[in-house]
């Protein structure tokens, strides 16, 4: 008898590919298991499964209940039908009458569907939705952070589109409204729901006062590390001066936090010479610091700690540049200008041929009750302009 003499190479090629076989039926055996579906009554027809009955289907990235399901194992196609609440990772939530996903692709489309980010507080509700693994496509639809059952604002839009990596809402033909008054319209708006710190402009602040004049901050912020930031603050003040003031806020450990504010403004010489200012500008310096451990962090039987806070300033009236004594133009109090205008729409719900001059004396009343200086005969042509299009 012939011996076949013995090939290493061989024979460890054979057991690298029974390895490889072994391996390949262990993740197959994995990937089967990644969805699972209880329910009160499941049925299972070639790959289609049929729930019925609080229906439970769960994967590595949904937690999906739902009164009735069908999910086809071959090709991860899932129909969810009744009372189904989807929840995606810990951000967020959704619920909807009709729901097909793909748990593959997570491409998918629901109907009627309402959405919350539970990071932002912000809930959109909307007719129509298809679902992209990164993007929310809605139709005729509302959103907002207020209570959903009865929400103080809101903005309703025809179609928008909700980027879930980016955290971004994109709006088109948006209608804003206070309670139900239409405000205003726009063709297009956007805003970004992610509430973490990063860089960008803050909220600016305007207004009017007799002697400064026009008066505009426009906070710009630094977050370019998770332990610090910077906040520059340029204004100015047409009947007055311009300036700028910043702040340095840091967190130097787990127990202490401290922060720098500078500023300088420089007035006009006119307005120094009538106000008999006894210098043209303004500086001043501030350090903050707190501390609630010193050396009890070494030593369990000590408490201690540091509180430093100290100002430099050249005169008093460099606390009056840090803040404003205008009237506000933007920050009109809510509750009042949603006092007029229920009182418009009153007037316009009443009848269709009243008449420019009683709606213009009407309004002319309620901004001089309120102090709101706007240019009554804009607000008169804006308002019949929504009447028209409803």
């Amino acid at each position: 008898m012939i011996k076949m003499p013995t090939h290493w190479s061989s024979t460890l090629g054979r057991v690298v590919f029974l390895i490889f076989l072994l391996l390949g039926s262990l993740v197959a055996n994995e990937k089967a298991q990644d969805v699972e579906v209880l329910a009160q009554s499941v049925t299972k027809e070639g790959n289609l499964v049929h729930a019925v009955g609080n229906v439970v289907l769960y994967s590595p990235k949904y937690l999906i209940t739902a009164d009735e399901a069908y999910y086809d194992y071959e090709t991860s196609d899932v129909e969810l039908i009744g009372n189904i609440t989807i929840l995606e990772g810990l951000d967020y939530a959704s619920r909807s009458g009709h729901t097909k996903l793909n748990l593959k692709t997570d491409k998918g489309e629901s109907s009627p569907l309402f959405f919350f980010d539970e990071t932002s507080n912000v809930w959109l509700k909307c007719e129509n939705a298809i679902i992209d693994p990164q993007t929310y496509i809605t139709r005729k639809s509302i959103v907002s952070s207020c209570n959903a059952q009865d929400p103080d604002w809101k903005i309703a839009f025809s179609s928008g589109e909700f980027d879930k990596e980016n955290k971004w809402l994109h709006l088109y033909n948006p209608v804003f409204y206070a309670d139900d008054i239409p405000l205003f319209y726009l063709p297009y708006f956007s805003f970004s729901t992610d509430q973490t710190r990063r860089t960008g402009l803050l909220k600016p602040e305007i207004g009017f006062g007799s002697s400064e004049g026009l008066y505009y901050k426009q906070p710009i912020y630094f977050a370019p590390e998770k332990d610090w930031d910077l906040e520059l603050d340029p204004q100015m003040r047409t009947g007055r001066g311009e300036g700028i003031h910043s702040t340095f806020r840091f967190v130097d450990s787990m127990y202490s936090k401290g922060e720098v504010s500078t500023g300088f403004f420089s007035e006009h010489s006119d307005y120094a010479q009538e106000k008999s200012l006894r210098n043209d500008s303004h500086y001043g310096f501030k350090l903050m610091y707190d501390r609630s451990s010193l050396l009890s962090s070494q030593y369990s039987n000590l408490e201690d700690g540091l509180w430093v806070d100290l100002h430099y300033l050249n005169d008093i009236d460099y606390y009056n540049t840090l803040g404003h004594d205008v009237k506000p133009m933007i920050n009109w109090q809510l509750h009042a200008l949603i006092i007029m205008l229920r009182e418009i729409w009153t007037i316009l719900d009443c009848t269709q041929s009243i008449t420019l001059i009683l709606l213009k004396s009407r309004m002319q009343i309620l901004c001089k009750s309120f102090q709101l200086y706007i240019i009554t005969d804009f607000l008169i042509v804006y308002c019949l302009i929504i009447f028209s299009t409803l």
